[in-house]
């Protein structure tokens, strides 16, 4: 199917894995719950080909922004979490409404293993985008860059909205969980990713976690957390002292800059961490 070029064989795959997912879903049709084990190895086969395409199905996320108000956050748990580490980029305002308004609900009002689960699929869902704008850095030529930075301004708006999302979300749960240390390995593990974006994925961004987050690993009695929070600051400055250098050097023009906000940021968490340690 990858290699086909008739595209009616890809309308007509689309189109059956749209109807196969809605007729067998055991939350969205009344009595189907004795077919679940089948529609979770369904699922899981719909996942696997995308993780072998490296790009998510239409009618997957479809399912997903359709699915998604109705699920109890139990039923094919693995197997909903996996397929939403790929739906594709597209603007935030949409994905808010119909991914992570949902997922909202159910993060807050669910155990600390869901809660958990739920940042390790945005996690992938980040490296997922910044792995797709590599390749399509990588595969554009000189004469393609004006529309290279019509994508590129779409990407770091939207990644940067899906991570002011998980920084809201990571900080309200380590209120809820009370600083719980395996949560706090999660929020950690997603701000390793975020901390490389700019030296490591080629994209003009980058985010401070919250305070929310900072100061509970900063103070925490865990020292695998804490040694994992000084080498994301570590990285940190790393990316930050390449932006810098690539501003001051007039080389190249800069499309995107850092705010000074977001170097205050950093000095000001700096000075906390060497008040601290």
């Amino acid at each position: 199917m990858n290699c086909s070029k008739d595209e009616s064989a890809y309308l007509r795959l689309y189109y059956w894995m749209g109807q196969t997912l809605q007729e067998e879903c055991t939350w969205c049709v009344v009595d189907n719950n004795q077919h679940e084990e089948e529609f979770k190895g369904f699922l899981e086969t719909a996942y696997k080909a995308e993780c072998f395409l490296q790009e998510g199905f239409p009618s997957c996320e479809e399912f997903l922004y359709r699915s998604l108000p109705l699920w109890d956050g139990v039923s094919c748990r693995s197997q909903i979490l996996q397929l939403i580490s790929w739906i594709p980029l597209s603007t935030f305002s949409e994905m808010k409404s119909q991914l992570c308004d949902p997922l909202a609900q159910l993060f807050f009002t669910s155990s600390l293993y869901f809660k958990c689960s739920v940042l390790e699929s945005l996690k992938e869902l980040l490296q997922n985008w910044l792995n797709w704008h590599v390749v399509q850095l990588d595969s554009e030529s000189d004469s393609q860059l004006s529309s290279l930075n019509t994508t590129l301004s779409g990407l770091v708006s939207g990644v940067a909205e899906l991570i002011n999302f998980v920084g809201r979300i990571s900080t309200a749960a380590l209120h809820l969980e009370k600083s719980h240390t395996f949560l706090l390995h999660f929020i950690l593990d997603f701000y390793e990713t975020v901390c490389d974006i700019y030296l490591k994925y080629k994209l003009p961004l980058l985010i401070m976690p919250p305070a929310g987050v900072f100061y509970p690993a900063l103070l925490s009695m865990d020292s695998v957390n804490l040694n994992q929070l000084c080498y994301i600051m570590y990285r940190y400055r790393t990316n930050l002292i390449a932006a810098k250098e690539n501003e001051m050097s007039k080389k190249k023009i800069q499309q995107f800059k850092f705010s000074s906000q977001t170097y205050q940021e950093y000095n000001q968490y700096i000075i906390a961490m060497v008040g601290c340690l």
